[in-house]
């Protein structure tokens, strides 16, 4: 599972069809080429078992999903995938959240697996439906305080971002509450 770089590829196209580019575009909706980390692309069929996880992933991202309103992200998927497909991740070599993120964005963004398209951003974020804000931490705390339907206390925020392993010292630093016009304290 080496893979091979955008690079190599490129270097190999005969001179007509070389474009760094192109390339990319192809190998991004390609069903059978996986981005993996630093723009490294393997065969589909070069992972072992993956149809059998597929299964596996989409029962844990749709659990997460319930728990965080439609929301989860690499390291939570990670540990999950850690306990639920050890042995998907030992015989493939898997050691890395990044690497785990990269096949289920594989699986449920460019193969739309079993017809579920889930939204992935930057090596981090994972969410059910395409959001339509910009995509942060803030905006995360965000998503949640509105799916609450209500007041929700400070305590309920840092237990929902710690949930997530996402960094909660400064709540109002981070929903920026002294000129911020959408949420009150």
């Amino acid at each position: 599972l080496d893979g091979v770089t955008l690079d190599d590829i490129v270097f190999h196209m005969n001179a007509k069809g070389r474009g760094t580019k192109p390339i990319y575009d192809f190998l991004e909706s390609a069903t059978w080429a996986i981005c993996m980390p630093n723009k490294r692309y393997v065969h589909r069929d070069a992972v072992i078992d993956l149809d059998d996880a597929a299964e596996t992933m989409l029962k844990i991202l749709r659990r997460q999903f319930s728990m965080f309103s439609g929301y989860t992200n690499i390291d939570t998927l990670f540990d999950a995938i850690s306990n639920e497909l050890f042995m998907f991740m030992n015989d493939n070599d898997f050691t890395s959240p990044e690497e785990i993120f990269c096949i289920a964005k594989h699986l449920f963004s460019v193969e739309k697996y079993a017809g579920n398209e889930f939204a992935f951003f930057w090596y981090q974020h994972i969410f059910e439906r395409t959001p339509s804000f910009n995509v942060s931490n803030a905006s995360v705390l965000r998503q949640y305080i509105y799916s609450c339907h209500g007041p929700v206390t400070k305590d309920a925020c840092v237990t929902y971002l710690n949930r997530l392993k996402i960094p909660s010292g400064n709540i109002s630093g981070l929903l920026d509450l002294g000129s911020s016009t959408d949420v009150l304290q």
